[in-house]
Formats: C-alpha cells, structure tokens, sequence
C-alpha cells in the first residue's frame, strides 16, 4: 500500500478496538452464564423469604428448613429439593498434628450433587453425601491438605467432628453463585412434620427446587399456598406480620436477585457500564477509520481518476474500498487475537479480572464465527461511508488535481470527531468521578476506629474456654492498647430479629426487624464508640431476667424515644402471642457501619456475650506493630497447641467489601486510556484533512505575513468549537452514567462541578497540542512549495 502510516494508523485503531472488543466479549459471556453448565438448570429454581412486617418489608436469601419438604408433601409437581448453607468463616480443619481454617465450607443435602453435578477425580456422585460423617474436597483443597494422591478414606476432623473424606471434585467454575472447598452433609436426621413447621419462620439456608418437566415455576407459588394457609396463617395473624416466598429461577439468581443474607453477588449496572465502555471502544476505531479514510481523498483523487477512465463504475469502486476495509479489519483482528492472548496471559488482568478467561476456539467454534461475522460487520461499517464518498469523485477535478470536499462532507467529519470526543471526554469524567467515590468510600469515617485493630479467630470450640484468660494475658502485653470480642466482626454478616418495643413514642414504630450483635467486655472501648446515653453493661441479664442491651442511635430515633434508658424491648413469640424474651435499654452509641458503605446504618441492638466466643478484637500499637503481632501469637501459642494462629487487619478486611467496586473502577479507567489513544488517532485524521484543505491557503497567508503561531492558532480554532461542545454534551452523558452507577451505594461522594471544568480545560489544551505538533509541519513549509501550480 501506498500511504504506509495512514494504513498502519488504521490497523492499529481497528486492532486496538477489537481488542477491548473481544475482552469485553470474554468477560460479560463468563459473568453472563453464570450456572447454566448443569443439564437440567432451566428447571432450578431457588425460593427466597419476602417477611411483611407492619412497617417495612423485607427480602431474604435463606428460608426455613422445613420449607421445601413441606411444599413438595403438597405438590407432585416438585421433583427434588436441596437445602445449602454456608458453615461460616474460618472453620478450623485439622489432619493428623497439621490445622488450618478453611472459608469456603459448605454443608447440604445428600441431594446436591444430583442437582448440581460435578466431575468427581475421586469417588463417586451417587453415595458422596450420603454418609453423616462424609466430606467432598475440590481439587486444590485435596491437594494442599494431602498431596497429589488418592484422599478417599483420608480422616479430617473439625471442631467437634470427624469427616472421612468420601470424594474430591474438580474445582468449581469461577461462574457459579456456590463456590466451596469442603461440602459436608447436612439435615440427616429425619424431622417430624411438627418440627418442619416450626422452622418455617426461621430464615436458616438457602433452598433449591427441580420441577418436572413441562411445570412451570407457577406450581411452587401454589404450593406455597398451600403450605401457608395450612402452617403459617395462624401466626402471621398474632404476630402482625406476613411470610411470602420469591422464586428465582437458578441462571438469574447471581445477577438477579435483590434478596439480603445472600452469597456474594454480581452487579447488574457494573456489567453496562463495562459493556458499554467496550462498544463504545470499537465505535470510536470505526469512526477513526472513516475519518482517516475520507482524509486521504485528495491524495486518492488521481486514483478514483485513473480508474474510472479505464473503466470502473461507481458500483466496482465501491466494492473494492468495501474490500480495502474488510481486508484491513480482519488484518486487525489477527492483531486484536494476538493481543488478547498475550494480555489474557498476564498476571495484572487475571487479578483485575478475577477470572481465568482464555480465547478456545476448538471447543468453542462458535468463537470463531462471531469474530468473521464482527470482522465483516465492523468492516463494512467502518468503509460503507469512505466507499460512497470517494467513489462520487469527478473525474475532470481528479485529474486536474482541483478535487477539494464540500461543506457537508467537512460538516460530516467535524461531527464524527466531536463524537468520538464526546464519548471519550464522557468516560474520563466517569471514571474520575468512580474513583473519587472509591476515595470517599475508604477515606468515610466509619462510626469506629478501625485502624490499628488486629482480629483473630477464634472458633475451635475447646479454645473458647480459655478464651477469658488469654484476653486477661492479651491486655498485659505492652503493646496491646485494649482486647476484646464479637461473634460479628463489621463487614461480616450480622444477625438480625423481629422485635418491638413496649413504649414507642412513635405511632408507626412498632414491630420491626432489629439488627443484632453480641460482643464482649470492652468492646466499646476498643472499637472507640461514643456512649452518647446510659453506659456499658454490668452483667448479662438484670435480676428480673432482662437482658442488657446498647443500642444505637438509629434505634432509639425509629421508636422516637427522648430518654430510652430503661426502655424495654421484646422478641420471640409463644403460642399464647407473648414474648419469650425481654430485654432493657441500658446504653446508647453513635452510629457506625456494620456493613459495608453500599447499605445504611440499621437499628441495632448489642448484647453481652460472657463467652466471649467469635473474633478477638485487640487494638495495638502501630509503631510497634510487628512486636504487638509477635507478643499476640506468643500468648496464642501458649493456649492454643497445634491450632494456626492467623489474624487480619479490621481496615484491610472492610476494604475487601468494596474489592468488586474498585476493580470496576480500575477497568474503566484503563479503558479510559484506549478511548484517549483512539480519540487522539482520530484528532489526528482531523487535523491532516483540515491541513490538506487549506495547504494552499497557508501558503498564502505566509506570504501575506503570517506568523507560524497564527497559523496554527488558525488551523486550531475550528477544532476548539469542537471540542468546547464535546464538553458540555459530555456533562449530562457522564453524570447520568455515573448517577446509575453509585445506585448501589448509601453513601455518595458529591458530585463537584469543577471536575467538569478541569477536565474540559484539559480536553481542550490537549487537543490543541496534538492540532500543533500536526500542523507545525505545515506551517514551516515554505510557501513556494505550495503554490508553485498558481
């Protein structure tokens, strides 16, 4: 090809497109078929809890044990059910004189793998559950405990039981809404109807049915009924209250379930954005291509000439720049392809990604065709509109080289950059905008202090009963500022009851679901919480039998209490209506997070737990960091024998809840960079077609005087228009990108307008240094050159 650079400038725009094209591809196809690998998942549905309560109403991922026998006893139609929970976070796992905690430890029914099959290496589906002492590992799991031999027979024990292991499975798909290491066997022991149906109310696993085939999901809502007229009526009456399920189909349940208390879940607005980011990618490399295409037409006008002399209609002139620009894209495909593999390779995606993704086309052939098919596509679109506008070219101004664009097609081409600056100013100030909100996120007073606090497991039951004496050790040690416990650590899942109080002074504040926690002595001094009422416990329970609780300040505003010390609060219903239990206001705190910033701060009410079971609290020293870790495990050691001591920073683990969201942003701000090198292609175009257009023009105004400055400053003023109105298209654009995005959020940064100026400024000296360096050249030119023909 003639024009190296002009054609090297196309594929590179093209490939680069295609490119993010093709992860973006990779990316939404892993999120988006998420548990649709199981034979029969178009008959799998997961029931969640919808609790009516008298002034909110809230959604559930678990359901009550009993529920799913129940529901199958009143309909045929239910052909299977499976019920999974999730034993918790550091579950201790222990073989031979060898301990580790494990996270990923799941229990179920017997039924699991009949509903959600996987490749056994060793063992066998049919019987790997059905023992009560059975274990199924993954494969990594198998091979980090044992080694690269046969485990099956192997024993493990955990804190109170020994597991034999019946079975290792390959690792789980990383799109897959269940993802263990160790499945252990659940709900064996066979329950009365009577002990079913007092369970319906308690929200314990989640809970999974297999219609027939050719039912539909309208038979388990019957079913339902059924069940809920023959077991629930009756209490939802004397409590006030209502319990509905939601039926989820099992593809939509990671991306489109609301329900709360659930397993980690995917974000449907992320998957937009991320998508869109890409298709805007590739629409900004096509309209590179037209622009740098229709930019070369003076230095083509002789050739359109010279063919249509010899005899070339219109219609062959189109089709072979149609070619030109198919034979280009797939060109860039090839380089798009290479450049996927390799970054697909690389360590920095995988971790930003957090998916093994790879490019197969042998089993997926499919792959194949939707790149030839996008190739096509992108290449006709990309030519459809430089084909039409080089072939109308006159042949006499070809050849008298007197060919020059007319106003609509300079209009056109204006428009085409301004788009492209549009969308690339757009995602700048989006991501801007995400980063600032990660910033805000991490820099938000929380409620607590929770730098410098250490947490240590500690769940081995044995250990608890020493627990007491290794705190009172702990607050000896000189580094250790103040120690103390919680069964739930902020960030984690945290219980939750149906309470009400006795005295509300608000009329509509009556019965309603209460955050709870249950925390040791000194917690309130360890976390740095403010009592702004009352004070901290004196024992569990006050001689009457009432607990002791602290509550939060969102609390005591829902029941509109000015003085709530004293204030009484009830939960748990006997047959006659009343309460089994009571208990009495005796502190209040300020309010703090104890989930992550994407949820507002609940009414909350804390117990004493005597116990003190759950997660040491220890807050440190943190210039002396590593001595008070030292002193920490060597009090552990001393307790704890042939238990691992392992700890966690409280900070370092909030800030896991917001990992997803950062590496949103982190994606959208490099393909941010991708939009800027496209855009910055396609200024380029635009400036080497204006230059072209007024090449004599210049020369002219050199010979009147000009200086290179006013030259440049001219050549520049057009594209400053331009990209002023870029600008202020792009405000509304990315603000309602990003308003959808932070949707998610409780808490939001505000939006601060100077952003939208600073990056407008931005936008436009950049813009003027890329239309300077271009038109340089030009301007030094010396104006004989250029008008040497006149």
């Amino acid at each position: 090809m003639q024009h190296r650079s002009y054609t090297l400038l196309n594929v590179l725009g093209l490939a680069v497109g295609l490119a993010v094209t093709l992860l973006v591809v990779l990316f939404l196809r892993n999120e988006l078929t998420y548990d649709t690998r199981h034979p029969e998942s178009d008959r799998i549905y997961r029931l969640t809890s919808y609790f009516y309560f008298e002034t909110e109403n809230h959604h559930y991922a678990p359901t009550g044990l009993g529920l799913a026998p129940l529901m199958q006893g009143e309909s045929d139609a239910i052909e299977a059910y499976v019920r999974v929970g999730n034993a918790g976070k550091n579950v201790l796992l222990k073989h031979g004189q060898d301990a580790f905690y494990e996270d990923a430890v799941f229990y179920a029914d017997s039924t699991y793998f009949d509903f959600f099959p996987s490749t056994f290496i060793y063992g066998d589906a049919s019987d790997a559950l059905r023992g009560e002492n059975s274990l199924v590992l993954t494969q990594s799991l198998a091979t980090s405990i044992f080694g690269d031999v046969n485990p099956v027979g192997e024993v493990l024990r955990t804190n109170s039981n020994r597991f034999v292991v019946t079975g290792v499975i390959e690792d789980l798909p990383q799109n897959e809404h269940i993802q263990f290491k160790a499945l252990l066997p659940a709900f064996t022991e066979q329950l009365s109807q009577e002990d079913l149906v007092r369970t319906l109310w308690a929200a314990s696993t989640f809970t999974y049915i297999r219609l027939k085939e050719g039912v539909g999901p309208s038979e388990i809502n019957r079913a339902f009924r059924e069940v809920h007229q023959k077991y629930m009526v009756d209490v939802a009456s004397v409590i006030n209250s209502d319990y509905d399920i939601i039926v989820e189909p099992l593809e939509e349940v990671h991306y489109g379930s609301k329900a709360e208390f659930d397993l980690p879940k995917g974000k449907l607005s992320y998957l937009f954005v991320f998508g869109g980011v890409g298709l805007l990618i590739l629409a900004l490399a096509m309209i590179n291509y037209m622009n740098l295409a229709t930019a070369r037409a003076s230095k083509r006008a002789k050739e359109i000439g010279v063919r249509k002399v010899l005899g070339s209609t219109r219609r062959d002139l189109i089709w072979q720049l149609l070619i030109e620009s198919v034979t280009l894209t797939f060109v860039g495909l090839f380089l798009a392809v290479i450049l996927v593999e390799l970054l697909l390779q690389s360590e920095v995606l995988i971790v930003l990604m957090q998916k093994n993704i790879s490019i197969n086309v042998i089993d997926q052939p499919k792959f194949l065709w939707w790149g030839v098919i996008t190739a096509l596509v992108v290449g006709i679109l990309s030519g459809i509109y430089p084909a039409l506008y080089l072939s109308r070219i006159e042949v006499a101004e070809s050849l008298k080289s007197a060919f020059k664009a007319g106003k609509s097609s300079v209009q056109m081409r204006r428009f085409l950059v301004g788009l492209q600056f549009t969308f690339s100013i757009s995602v700048v100030v989006l991501a801007v905008f995400m980063t600032r909100q990660m910033s805000y996120m991490s820099d938000r007073y929380l409620g607590f202090n929770s730098e410098d606090i250490v947490l240590v497991p500690v769940q081995d039951t044995a250990l608890r009963e020493v627990v007491p004496e290794m705190i009172e050790e702990l607050r000896e040690q000189p580094h250790v500022l103040s120690v103390s416990s919680a069964r739930n650590v902020p960030g984690d899942i945290i219980g939750r009851v149906l309470m009400h109080a006795l005295n509300p002074q608000k009329v509509q504040a009556t019965r309603e679901a209460m955050d709870i926690m249950h925390v040791g002595e000194g917690y309130f001094h360890t976390m740095e919480l403010e009592f702004l009422q009352g004070s901290s416990y004196t024992a569990v329970m006050d001689e009457d039998s009432v607990f002791q609780v602290v509550v939060n300040e969102s609390l005591v505003e829902y029941f509109g209490w000015d003085d709530p010390i004293g204030e009484q609060l009830e939960w748990g219903l006997q047959e006659n209506g009343r309460a089994y239990y009571t208990a009495r206001i005796i502190g209040v705190v300020n309010d703090f997070n104890t989930s992550s910033l994407h949820s507002p701060v609940n009414p909350l009410v804390m117990f004493l737990d005597e116990e003190q079971r759950g997660t040491l609290h220890l807050r440190v020293d943190s210039e002396n960091m590593k001595s008070a870790i030292a002193s920490i495990e060597k009090v552990w050691n001393q307790h704890s024998i042939s238990r691992p001591f392992e700890f966690s920073f409280l900070d370092e683990d909030l800030d896991m809840l917001y990992r997803e969201d950062q590496r949103q942003s982190t994606l959208i701000s490099m393909l941010t960079l991708v939009t800027i090198l496209i855009s910055t292609l396609g200024l380029l175009g635009l400036a080497s077609y204006t230059i072209q257009q007024r090449y004599k023009e210049i020369g002219i105004r050199k010979v009147l005087g000009a200086s290179v400055r006013q030259i440049v400053n001219l050549l520049f003023r057009d594209v400053a228009a331009m990209v002023a109105l870029a600008v202020l298209i792009s405000i509304p654009i990315s603000y309602a990108v990003f308003q959808s995005w932070v949707s998610n959020f409780a808490y939001v940064t505000p939006v601060q307008w100077f952003v939208f100026v600073v990056i407008g400024l931005i936008a436009v000296i950049f813009s003027y240094v890329v239309v300077s360096l271009h038109s340089l050249k030009a301007a030094r030119t010396n104006p004989v050159k250029s008008l040497k023909y006149e």
